[in-house]
């Protein structure tokens, strides 16, 4: 499977060629490390260099981290097994980024509920 599907990766190009230091993009796509550790949050794709995305991150270690991840995708392995990164295929994002970056911040880890992202999104308004 690919990871970044042709249509969406041409959202998250124009996401990446906004040059505003005010965009706050809903991220569309989420990818996960089979091996159980690891979590990525994609809201955009650096246009001048296409392997490089700009997402949320959890490794597993309690620091979600907000910055440009490189993304070899063909051999995108990770853990101990050495198994690919996988996309999850129905994830849907409701809120910015920066909602997803309060919340993960406050758990300690990057999180979906929707009670609790709405808290955050009233909060940062």
């Amino acid at each position: 499977m690919t990871l970044i599907p042709e249509d969406i990766r041409a959202r998250l190009l124009a996401n990446g060629a906004e040059i505003t230091t005010n965009d706050d993009h809903i991220p569309l796509v989420k990818l996960v490390n089979p091996n159980g550790r690891g979590c990525w949050l994609i809201s955009e794709i650096d246009p001048e260099r296409p392997n490089r995305v700009f997402a949320l991150s959890d490794l597993g270690i309690e620091i979600p981290t907000l910055g440009y991840v490189e993304l070899d995708e063909p051999n995108c392995r990770i853990g101990r097994l050495r198994l690919p990164v996988e996309r999850v295929t129905d994830f849907t994002a409701r809120f910015p980024l920066s909602v997803y970056l309060l919340a993960a911040r406050r758990a300690k880890r990057i999180i979906e509920n929707e009670s609790v992202l709405a808290t955050f999104a009233a909060q940062s308004n």
